[in-house]
């Protein structure tokens, strides 16, 4: 798989739960993968998989300088917080991402789009959480569009 993070079913829902409070990849969000190919089978990455991308992915974020994170699904939040608590219990909690030289970063985990899409009843969490989201951006002063 090549080309933009985040495509075909899982991505569309992803932009239209981000258009929902305002935020988009146009204007003011960056998406980017944990690795960056797709696991043989649709498996989950391995630890050594996430391992070998990891200095892209902190390269990226020093670059950046994202005033929030967001970490879609349990992957991304274990290794991007290095918490094992499960998605469940973390999703919509304010959280702090560090790295090195850089002062922390508020972030939250969320609901990954793909497990969404197989279970639909958890998107009153989703949404919870994207009313979360939406009020941390005012607070660190991220512009938002208009609400769909």
């Amino acid at each position: 798989a090549r080309g933009p993070p985040f495509v075909g079913r899982a991505g569309q829902l992803l932009d239209r739960m981000l258009a929902a409070i305002g935020l988009s990849r146009q204007t003011n969000v960056y998406i980017t993968n944990l690795i960056y190919w797709r696991p043989p089978g649709n498996r989950d990455p391995s630890t050594v998989e996430m391992q070998m991308c990891a200095p892209f992915l902190l390269r990226q974020i020093e670059l950046k300088q994202p005033k929030l994170l967001l970490t879609a699904g349990k992957f991304a939040t274990s290794a991007m917080l290095g918490k094992d608590d499960g998605i469940m219990k973390l999703r919509g909690r304010k959280l702090s991402y560090a790295q090195d030289g850089m002062p922390a970063i508020p972030c939250i985990p969320m609901l990954h789009p793909a497990y969404l899409l197989r279970n639909p009843a958890d998107k009153a969490k989703a949404w919870d959480d994207l009313r979360t989201i939406a009020k941390l951006c005012d607070e660190l002063g991220i512009k938002r569009g208009a609400a769909l």
